[in-house]
């Protein structure tokens, strides 16, 4: 498992909305830490590269459409 840690004064506006962005583009993330500010990626240790790519570029676009929101 690894993780996006977000500052947690701005994790609150951040994380709910890259988690909506990104299951729009149909890729699932969690959330954890005591304030939610974390994003974790539990990627299996045989994922193929292309596969990867594609999931890391819907969480981008998730993730600058949401800071572009706020």
């Amino acid at each position: 498992m690894i993780g996006i840690e977000f500052h947690v004064e701005t994790a609150a506006a951040y994380v709910p909305v890259i988690k909506s962005k990104a299951l729009e583009k149909r890729l699932l993330i969690m959330n954890c830490g005591v304030k939610g500010q974390t994003i974790r990626l539990m990627l299996p240790l045989n994922i193929d590269k292309d596969v990867l790519d594609q999931g890391l570029s819907l969480l981008e676009e998730a993730i600058t459409e949401a800071v572009s929101i706020n």
